[in-house]
């Protein structure tokens, strides 16, 4: 195999978790979970060596696809990634469940985007509403981080997952919301009903708990489109270019989902006009 990047923290517990999980989980799907190496440390900072044959992300290929055949790769991502949270359920790994308190908006929000914009009390008050709806979930699963960045499509068509997150329990909607809006693709908001479909196909659900399901991922991309835009903006500083497209459209997919859910009128009010707020920050 060749190599294709390595992870990178701040300390070695982290990145042995990460290989740990890795590791597991290739015993059961050789073929599609990347291959990990040692971790070791430079300058104070620690990596863990990742390799797997390919060089293009399933973002790479879907943001700027016009041909409906290579949305196969995203539900064999999709798939995949119900595989792992089924593993995970047997591992020697546990998890632990998310808290959300009442500072999480802040702590996962605020703070990182405050580089780039401003985020009011009154947002992430509003955003920490939406959160605690999502979270009173039936659907919890351990976090695989399953976005697009994370899937490597090699020269066969074989989806490769090459990272897999954290130990915490999260409401499945996050990461459905993880799969399809990391980043704006040719396929918009469509790729939320593909996940929606692989997440939930065999799981022999009533049709209120199908409609209960659709609305936590509703509830969910509302704040979790500030986070991303968060990650996506401190990876971007990382190669010092700051792209407002990514903002706008994690704007945009915070008001969209935001009409679909049933949060009260004055949080959907309160929401547009903070975004309205943030735009014509941008555009100044």
């Amino acid at each position: 195999s060749e190599l294709i990047g390595v992870k990178r923290s701040d300390n070695t517990t982290s990145l042995e978790y990460d290989k740990e999980k890795a590791d597991f989980f290739a015993k059961f799907m050789p073929k599609h979970i990347a291959q990990t190496g040692e971790v070791f440390a430079e300058d104070e900072k620690h990596y863990l060596v990742i390799s797997k044959v390919g060089d293009k992300t399933l973002y790479d290929i879907l943001k700027t696809s016009t041909n409906p055949d290579d949305l196969k790769y995203f539900k064999r991502h999709i798939v995949q990634t119900c595989a792992i949270h089924e593993l995970s359920k047997d591992a020697p790994f546990k998890a632990v469940e998310e808290v959300y308190d009442e500072n999480y908006a802040l702590k996962r929000i605020q703070n990182p985007l405050s580089k780039y914009i401003s985020i009011s009390q009154n947002l992430a008050e509003i955003l920490m509403q939406f959160y605690l709806n999502a979270n009173k979930s039936d659907f919890l699963v351990m976090d695989s981080d399953c976005t697009l960045k994370n899937a490597i499509v090699d020269r066969h068509g074989k989806v490769i997952e090459i990272d897999h997150e954290s130990r915490l329990l999260v409401p499945q909607s996050k990461e459905v919301v993880n799969a399809a809006l990391y980043m704006p693709t040719q396929y918009g908001f469509k790729l939320v009903d593909l996940a929606i479909e692989g997440f939930t196909q065999g799981k022999n659900m009533t049709t209120a708990q199908k409609n209960k399901y659709v609305k936590e991922v509703h509830e969910m991309a509302v704040p979790r489109s500030f986070e991303l835009m968060a990650y996506r903006q401190r990876d971007i500083l990382a190669g010092q270019n700051f792209d407002k497209t990514h903002l706008l459209f994690h704007l945009d997919m915070a008001l969209h989902f935001s009409e679909l859910t049933k949060v009260g009128d004055a949080y959907k009010r309160g929401l547009v006009e903070e975004v309205e707020k943030i735009k014509r920050e941008l555009i100044m």
